[in-house]
């Protein structure tokens, strides 16, 4: 199997790029999306537990209905200083 080269960006593979490297899925596009499979994955909740699950969700989606109420600069801007 091939390897990435470090110089190599991700996002701009094409998918006969990632067939020969063997990757099958992508990763999630935004934090909606990541949300809605972090939400959908049973075994993560039975792993993690379904309260862990629950308050991990409600504090994520508070964080993304305020940034979905940010110009865009601006969370650009808070997501660099935030993480």
């Amino acid at each position: 199997m091939q390897r990435l080269r470090d110089t190599e960006n991700p996002a701009d593979l094409t998918q006969a790029d990632r067939d020969v490297l063997g990757i099958k899925d992508k990763l999630p596009a935004s934090l909606a999306q990541a949300l809605r499979y972090f939400d959908e994955d049973e075994q993560l909740k039975k792993a993690l537990g379904d309260s862990l699950v629950r308050k991990f969700m409600v504090m994520k989606d508070g964080e993304l209905k305020r940034m979905n109420t940010m110009p865009e600069e601006d969370r650009w801007r808070w997501e660099v200083e935030r993480y």
